[in-house]
């Protein structure tokens, strides 16, 4: 199994960043140096991105995919392409909202 691929981010209020390791069901935690310090692992293999919501920010949220998975594949992880939800013990930072005009 490979390590796996960086796909979506986010950061919290601690200066940390949190990606989702696309084919490795989890997201890690890394600090301002790069190390991982955290993982949060969910049954499904493709985690796709992740994001702080919440009124306070203090909810880790999970997207998975199916994309790329057989059917034997989904039959082993029947809960690939659902939304999870972890409390991390941290908060996420306030981000901008897009704006197309701009």
């Amino acid at each position: 199994m490979s390590d796996g691929y960086p796909d979506g981010i986010c950061t919290d209020s601690e200066g940390h960043v949190w990606v989702a390791i696309w084919s490795r069901g989890e997201v890690r935690r890394l600090d301002p140096r790069g190390e991982v310090v955290g993982t949060v692992i969910v049954p499904a293999p493709h985690t796709s991105s992740v994001a702080f919501a919440g009124p306070e920010l203090d909810v880790l949220v999970i997207t998975t995919a199916t994309d790329e998975l057989d059917d034997a594949s989904l039959a082993a992880y029947p809960d690939s392409g659902r939304l999870f939800v972890a409390h991390v013990g941290v908060t996420g930072t306030p981000v901008a909202h897009w704006d197309p005009a701009t």
